[in-house]
């Protein structure tokens, strides 16, 4: 009869430890990767953002999307609503925060830890300039829809952030979440529609550019 070899405490040991020893060189290299899918997905979700804000442009005189309604429910993600009718393609308005923290408009990372925000933000900065004079000024009480001809700069001019608020003002970088993906970069949407990812250093609030 065949006896099968068993294996000794100290072999046992020896294995366990090479296999601990694998997973922590493995460890990095997989959180690094997920974390680059992650921020893969982010980059694209908001580029289809973009692509709504530009049916929208489209369907009303090129005008941004109003980020508030002046009274309502729907205050403080009214621009959500109204973008999600091209996704849905349905005929009203969906205004419940949860419906519309899903598909395109909320980033998985922050969701998972964060049920008060979808994890991406327009700057009502830009939607809300009623006439973007070049001034800079701005105020909380205007709900008002500017059209894109009167952005001088809209490779420069930042629409939407990854972001821990609903809206925001970019002139404090309220919000802005630059430590989301551990590079301490933030995925951008610019007003012409293009998605980069921007420092501290290299986001350009908007007050800088109509200096």
């Amino acid at each position: 009869m065949k006896v099968l070899k068993k294996f000794t405490l100290i072999e046992l040991l020896i294995v366990i430890a090479i296999i601990a020893v694998l997973a922590a060189l493995l460890l990095p290299a997989l959180n690094r990767a997920r974390a680059s899918a992650h921020n893969s997905n982010c980059r694209s979700n908001l580029k289809q953002i973009g692509t709504y804000h530009s049916f929208y442009q489209g369907d009303f005189n090129d005008r941004i999307v109003q980020v508030r309604s002046v009274s309502g429910s729907a205050g403080d993600y009214w621009y959500m609503t109204l973008l999600k009718l091209y996704v849905t393609r349905q005929n009203h308005y969906e205004n419940n925060q949860a419906a519309l923290m899903k598909g395109v408009f909320s980033c998985r990372q922050y969701v998972q830890r964060n049920s008060n925000a979808p994890g991406y933000a327009q700057n009502r900065r830009v939607a809300d300039y009623a006439v973007l004079d070049g001034k800079g000024e701005w105020s909380d009480t205007i709900c008002a829809s500017a059209p894109v001809s009167r952005v001088r700069k809209p490779a420069q001019t930042n629409l939407a952030t990854d972001n821990t608020n609903w809206h925001y003002n970019d002139s404090g970088y309220e919000g802005i979440d630059f430590t989301r993906h551990g590079s301490l970069r933030v995925n951008v949407l610019y007003v012409d529609s293009h998605v980069a990812a921007e420092s501290k250093a290299t986001l350009i609030p908007l007050w800088k550019i109509y200096q």
